[in-house]
């Protein structure tokens, strides 16, 4: 347990420094806490201090770590569907259905031509080039959708016409995905 605490008490420190900095060059939060988990990371501290990092974050204590994250995540998904106006979905249903299938479409197109040539160099053992495309094409489409709202609620965008439409718009097809990954 005091591992864990220590993980929290850390994380929040240098997200918040990390914020702040980001804040100061007129960049959204979320881009500093991003920065963050990259320095307390294996690509910074764990590269430079691997001794202080494997202390800090043993890998036992991720599991309960990546625990806390999936709610915080889960608690942060439901705070901006509280927000969120369905009104102006209905009332522009077919606008937010072409945004939606392009914000899907497009990075899951890119994904899948990036999985192409990653396959050639760097294949993964015992996967299918069709499992490993549709994996790097879906991760591609759908894991800006929470950073998305969080720089939407930070700046205060979902009050003005500009910032409702990013967050209704990928729910007619936010589901998609889901569908691939069950086939």
């Amino acid at each position: 347990m005091a591992i864990l605490l220590a993980q929290i008490v850390t994380i929040i420190i240098a997200a918040r420094i990390m914020g702040w900095i980001c804040i100061k060059i007129k960049q959204p939060v979320v881009i500093g806490e991003m920065l963050a988990g990259i320095i307390l990371g294996p690509s910074l501290l764990g590269l430079y201090f691997p001794e202080f990092s494997h202390t800090l974050f043993p890998v036992e204590s991720l599991s309960n770590l990546q625990f806390l994250s999936q709610i915080g995540l889960i608690l942060f998904m439901f705070i901006i569907g509280m927000e969120l106006d369905l009104n102006v979905l209905r009332n522009k249903a077919h606008d937010a259905v072409v945004i939606s299938h392009a914000s899907i479409v497009i990075p899951f197109t890119l994904g899948i031509s990036l999985a192409y040539f990653l396959y050639l160099y760097h294949p993964p053992a015992n996967v299918e080039f069709l499992s490993y495309s549709l994996f790097i094409g879906i991760s591609m489409s759908i894991t800006a959708f929470p950073v998305l709202a969080r720089i939407v609620q930070e700046r205060g965008l979902q009050k003005v016409n500009l910032g409702r439409w990013p967050l209704p718009a990928p729910l007619p097809m936010i589901l998609l995905p889901g569908v691939f990954w069950l086939w």
